[in-house]
C-alpha cells in the first residue's frame, strides 16, 4: 500500500511540474514576442536585419521542437499511466444493478497516441508561426 502512495505522490509532483512549466513557457513566449515586436518596429519591420519570413521560420522551428518534445513526453506519460493502471489490479465499483465489481482495464491505441501527438505538433507550429508572422509584420 505504501508504494501506491509513493507512486501517486510522484504523479502529483509531475503534474504540478508540468502545470508550472506551462505557465512559465507561456510567460516566456509573451516576453519573447513583445521583445521581438519592439525590435521589429524599431528596425522598420526587421529585427537586426532579419527578414520577416526568417523570423517566422525560426519561430516555427521552435514551435516544432517544443511541440515534439511535449508530444513525446505526453505519450510516454500516457502509456506509463495506462500500463500502471492495468497492472495495479484496481477494482472498479459494481455498475448499477450488479453486486460484483470488475478490474480496471485501460485500452491503449497506438493510432490514437500518434494522432494526438501529430495534432499537438501541428498546433504548436501553427501557433508559433502565427505569433511570429503577426509580430514580424508590426510596424
Amino acid at each position: 500500500m505504501a508504494w501506491r502512495i509513493q507512486v501517486l505522490r510522484g504523479i502529483l509532483m509531475v503534474w504540478v511540474w508540468m502545470a508550472w512549466s506551462t505557465c512559465a513557457s507561456k510567460a516566456a513566449g509573451t516576453c519573447k514576442r513583445t521583445a521581438l515586436g519592439v525590435a521589429a518596429a524599431a528596425a522598420g519591420g526587421s529585427a537586426l536585419g532579419t527578414l520577416p519570413h526568417q523570423i517566422v521560420r525560426v519561430f516555427a522551428l521552435e514551435g516544432f521542437i517544443l511541440g515534439l518534445a511535449g508530444a513525446i513526453a505526453g505519450v510516454v506519460i500516457a502509456v506509463g499511466a495506462s500500463l500502471f493502471f492495468s497492472v495495479a489490479g484496481i477494482e472498479m465499483p459494481p455498475p448499477p444493478g450488479q453486486s460484483v465489481g470488475y478490474p480496471l482495464y485501460v485500452n491503449t491505441s497506438a493510432e490514437l497516441y500518434a494522432t494526438t501527438a501529430l495534432t499537438v505538433v501541428a498546433l504548436s507550429v501553427t501557433a508559433a508561426s502565427r505569433a511570429a508572422l503577426r509580430t514580424s509584420l508590426t510596424r
